[in-house]
């Protein structure tokens, strides 16, 4: 015993003093202290996958668009060398017990002369391709 009342007599120079945290709201355990450096953190590998998905759509996107464009307009040109069919008259694709709302009450609405047969007037237009 004698000893320990001496050693409580001798400050203690080379220890350190320890910091209790505690997990109440007021005293800033709740892992807030850190908060900007670990929303930042995680930030950075989401520019390189940004990085990488730009270099994905420049160099492999456009040129598939491109490639596409290219057939459908291809496409496109192949349909017109065949040029418009010729009308056969069917009874049940003309009826029509009232006129139209619109236009002379013969038209549809979105009525294209060049492609729409109309019934006792034929095509309006001659194709123009």
């Amino acid at each position: 015993m004698a000893v320990s009342k001496v050693n409580l007599l001798i400050p203690n120079i080379g220890s350190k003093m320890t910091v209790r945290h505690s997990s109440g709201m007021n005293y800033g355990s709740w892992k807030f202290d850190n908060y900007k450096k670990t929303l930042l953190s995680s930030m950075k590998p989401a520019e390189a996958v940004k990085t990488q998905y730009k270099k994905i759509f420049l160099f492999a996107s456009i040129p598939i668009l491109a490639l596409t464009a290219y057939v459908a307009y291809k496409d496109h040109q192949k349909h017109h060398e065949h040029g418009r069919q010729e009308h056969v008259a069917y009874d049940y694709l003309n009826i029509r017990k009232k006129a139209f709302p619109f236009s002379d009450g013969n038209h549809t609405l979105f009525h294209n002369p060049e492609t729409q047969y109309v019934p006792g007037v034929g095509y309006e237009k001659d194709p123009h391709h």
